[in-house]
C-alpha cells in the first residue's frame, strides 16, 4: 500500500489531492494511521467517481482541542477550512488509545519502544482542574466527534486498530529467515502466515476508549468501521492478526483491513 505523505503545512490548498479531484467530497483527517490508508481509500473513492483530500499529520488524531507538541493548531486548521470547505464526509482515523493508555505490552514480548504520549485538554477546555488526565482526553474525543456531527457533516469514524508491539517486517523476516518464533504468534492464515497478538489484551486495553466511541450513541450521519471484528478472533482463535506489512514500526499502522 502506498501513502501518500502529505503532512502539515501552513496553506492547506497544498494538501494531496487523490481520486477525481474535482469532485472532492471526502476529507481524511488524522496521524500517521489515517495517512497509511490514504492511498488505497483515494483510489478506491477514484473509481466511484469521487475525491479524497487528505489532511494528516503524525501522531496527532484527529480531535479539536487535545494538545500534544503543535497538534492542537493543526487541527483547529483543519476545523477551519472544514468550515468553508465542500467536503462533507469526513473519514477520522487515528492511534487512539496510545493518546490514553501509553505504551503498549503484547504480553507475548512485544513492547512498543516509543514510550507514552502525554496527550491533554487543552487549558481552553476548562477541564484541566477535573477528572484525570485520560478521562479529559476521552471525554474530549467524544465532544469533538459530536461537534464534527452537529456542523453536519457526514462522519465515518475509524475505531482502534489491533496494536502489534513488534516492528512488524522485522518479526517476520526473523520469523522466517531464523525460525525465531512461537507457533501462536506466527501462525498460518490461508495461504499465507500472519503475525498475532492477545484478543483478551486488546479488550483490556482498548475498553476505555471502545467505551466513549460506543457512548456517542446513533446519529444518521455517524458510520463507525470496527477493524478489531474483522481481525480478532476470526482467522485466528483468541487472537488478532496483523497480516498486511507497511511500515516499520511497532504501531497498528502493520496492519491492514482492506
Amino acid at each position: 500500500m502506498k501513502s501518500a505523505g502529505t503532512l502539515f503545512t501552513p496553506s492547506f490548498d497544498q494538501h494531496c489531492r487523490v481520486g477525481v479531484k474535482a469532485n472532492s467530497r471526502v476529507l481524511l483527517w488524522g496521524d500517521s494511521h489515517a495517512d497509511a490508508i490514504a492511498w488505497e481509500l483515494g483510489k478506491a473513492l477514484g473509481e466511484a467517481g469521487l475525491g479524497l483530500v487528505q489532511m494528516t499529520k503524525p501522531a496527532c488524531i484527529p480531535i479539536t482541542g487535545l494538545v500534544r507538541g503543535n497538534c492542537w493548531k493543526f487541527n483547529n486548521k483543519v476545523r477551519d477550512y472544514l468550515a468553508s470547505s465542500n467536503e462533507d464526509i469526513l473519514v477520522l482515523s487515528g492511534y487512539w488509545t496510545k493518546n490514553v493508555e501509553g505504551a503498549f505490552d503484547n504480553g507475548d514480548g512485544g513492547i512498543d519502544q516509543t514510550g507514552s504520549w502525554p496527550t491533554d485538554v487543552h487549558d481552553a477546555e476548562g477541564l484541566t482542574n477535573v477528572l484525570t488526565r485520560e478521562e479529559r482526553v476521552l471525554a474530549r474525543t467524544q465532544l469533538a466527534i459530536e461537534e464534527y456531527l452537529a456542523s453536519g457533516k457526514k462522519v465515518i469514524l475509524v475505531y482502534p486498530v489491533p496494536e502489534a508491539g513488534w516492528d512488524v517486517p522485522k518479526y517476520v523476516m526473523n520469523s522466517v529467515l531464523y525460525g525465531n518464533k512461537k507457533s501462536d504468534v506466527y501462525t498460518r492464515v490461508g495461504e499465507g502466515h500472519a503475525v498475532s497478538t492477545r484478543y483478551d489484551i486488546f479488550q483490556r486495553r482498548n475498553q476505555r476508549m471502545l467505551a466513549a466511541l460506543d457512548s456517542i450513541g446513533q446519529h444518521p450521519n455517524l458510520y463507525r468501521i470496527k477493524p478489531h471484528e474483522y481481525l480478532c478472533d476470526t482467522y485466528v482463535k483468541g487472537r488478532c492478526v496483523n497480516s498486511c506489512l507497511l511500515y516499520t514500526s511497532p504501531s497498528p499502522r502493520d496492519l491492514s483491513t482492506s
